[in-house]
């Protein structure tokens, strides 16, 4: 009976912990806005000065990402932590088509750091069976 209490115990307090844990390192949503049918690799550049300020919103971060799928932003650098991700095409009004899904039409998800110069970039790929 000490066994099985000790052990639910341990449990708790280790789910406790995941739960504290994800609350502190949880960062804004992050939606991407990528042009309909827009297929190949999307780059976001951060620490531009002449780039676009990203502003928050209830918590979420959009991301327009223009026809090039280069995208410069003057946020000094990506956030860290836990997040909700979402990917969508959208019409040239910015209207929603559809979803995208990593591991189906995005794919080679990275950060990367410059090394000649203090700015970091998130790429992606965008790619879909329709469009090979």
């Amino acid at each position: 009976m000490n066994k099985l209490l000790g052990f639910a115990t341990a449990i708790l307090i280790i789910v406790l912990l995941l739960i504290i844990n994800y609350g502190i390192n949880k960062r804004s949503e992050h939606i991407y806005l990528i042009p309909n049918d827009y297929i190949g690799e999307v780059q976001i550049v951060y620490n531009q000065a002449d780039g676009e300020h990203i502003q928050r919103n209830k918590r979420k971060l959009v991301f327009l990402i223009p026809q090039d799928g280069l995208l410069r932003i003057s946020n000094n650098e990506p956030e860290y932590g836990w997040a909700d991700v979402n990917y969508f095409y959208v019409n040239s009004s910015g209207e929603i088509i559809r979803e995208l899904f990593v591991g189906k039409e995005i794919i080679n998800t990275r950060l990367s750091k410059s090394s000649t110069s203090d700015s970091h970039s998130y790429l992606f790929t965008v790619y879909t069976e329709d469009n090979q």
